[in-house]
């Protein structure tokens, strides 16, 4: 069985003039839902071995936000196939991963993250709880029934847990 975590960005500044969306860093209120995503994060990370992260600004900062609680063993590896990649693309990548791998974080955006926890959440389950869009720093916990990641699909993870940092 593998896990994974599918964490959308801490909140960014909004668009300036000038500035390319890639180079968008993350506001005040951005690191103050990092600080709280943390804490709720804290003990469930155990044995994680790669987090795959866009590699845009705020995904990056995203990464070092969390990087104090990630277990020592951990890798990361930033891709730029995941800026706002759609669900089909998270999907392909987590697909590709190696099957060594037994535990994968991914950090990236919306609405990739949204449409990949509605398309579980509609194969799998009925959406108790679960909201429609990913807020910033929301993090899902899902469990993988299978052991190839060439063998995910939307119906074979079962979201175990949901966690926003204003709750």
């Amino acid at each position: 069985m593998k896990k994974l975590i599918l964490m959308r960005h801490a909140e960014s500044q909004p668009e300036q003039s000038g500035l390319n969306d890639r180079e968008r860093p993350l506001s005040g209120e951005g690191m103050e839902e990092l600080e709280l995503i943390r804490r709720k994060l804290q003990g469930r990370l155990q044995g994680l071995n790669l987090v795959l992260c866009s590699n845009v600004k705020r995904t990056r900062q995203t990464l070092e936000g969390i990087k104090a609680i990630l277990p020592s063993a951990c890798d990361s590896a930033f891709d730029d196939g995941l800026y706002h990649a759609p669900a089909a693309s998270l999907l392909n990548r987590l697909q590709e991963l190696e099957d060594h791998l037994e535990f994968v974080m991914v950090i990236t955006h919306n609405p990739g993250v949204s449409d990949f926890l509605n398309l579980v959440v509609a194969s799998t389950q009925k959406p108790v709880g679960v909201p429609k869009m990913f807020p910033t720093s929301g993090v899902a916990v899902f469990d993988g029934n299978f052991k190839k990641w060439k063998e995910a699909a939307p119906a074979r993870f079962q979201l175990q847990a949901f966690l926003k940092p204003e709750e």
